[in-house]
């Protein structure tokens, strides 16, 4: 993940986990639509092997996003965190992004909803 400030200029960069080849993490435009500052119960319903530590210690929503027209669809794709660090850099998510819970914590902090988040290959 690489962060830009308003005006374009590279902020930060973070390692990530992205999708596999069957579950792919799709390139696109997308938008800040949600921030759940903890993710345990989703975790936990969504993915009860995991014991509610699937997303890590944050989570950030993503929307599919149309910048012409301002319209957002839903992406089932998030950003989050993770307790498996060993997955950084490669493709071991299941459409979503990953980074290590201490770069969540950063982006939580510092994207807002509306943000606009660009995904590339």
């Amino acid at each position: 993940i690489s962060v830009y400030d308003s005006v374009g200029r590279l902020q930060r960069v973070f390692p990530v986990a992205s999708g596999t080849k069957s579950l792919p993490t799709h390139p696109g435009v997308k938008v800040v639509c949600e921030k759940m500052a903890d993710p345990t119960a989703l975790a936990q319903k969504l993915w009860p092997k995991s014991g509610g530590l699937a997303f890590g210690k944050r989570l950030i929503d993503l929307n599919w996003y149309d910048p012409a027209s301002g319209a957002q669809t839903v992406s089932d794709e998030e950003l989050h965190g993770t307790y498996e660090t060993d997955s950084i850099g490669s493709n071991a998510s299941h459409g979503c992004v990953r980074v290590n819970n201490d770069h969540i914590e950063w982006l939580y902090q510092n994207l807002q909803l509306g943000d606009v988040v660009g995904v590339r290959e």
